[in-house]
């Protein structure tokens, strides 16, 4: 799944089935999104959720991604706070007040 949007194409998400690796299937996608992207003006493409360093758990992801010989730029991440009762409590009655009644 691809977004272009503001100057940036956006790589969402994809699957492939490991017995159809052998065609790369990924690359020929990913490169005919690149080039239409380029046909469009479009000067960024974010293939969205890339790490700088190889993760060991993504290893296949890295390279993959690290294959079309990009520009690592890194954006403040964002991160889960798991609430306790009296958060969650808190965080609902925020909701409620600034957005009233929802059904």
């Amino acid at each position: 799944m691809f977004l272009t949007f503001g100057g940036e194409t956006i790589y969402l998400f994809s699957g492939s089935l490991r017995e159809y690796k052998k065609y790369a299937g990924p690359h020929l996608m990913q490169w005919e999104v690149i080039k239409k992207a380029l046909s469009d003006g479009v000067s960024i493409y974010n293939f969205y959720g890339t790490h700088p360093v190889e993760l060991l758990h993504e290893k296949g992801v890295y390279e993959f991604k690290r294959g079309f010989r990009g520009e690592f730029i890194e954006y403040v991440g964002t991160f889960a706070k798991a609430l306790n009762v009296a958060g969650r409590a808190y965080l609902a009655r925020l909701k409620y007040h600034e957005f009233g009644e929802l059904s």
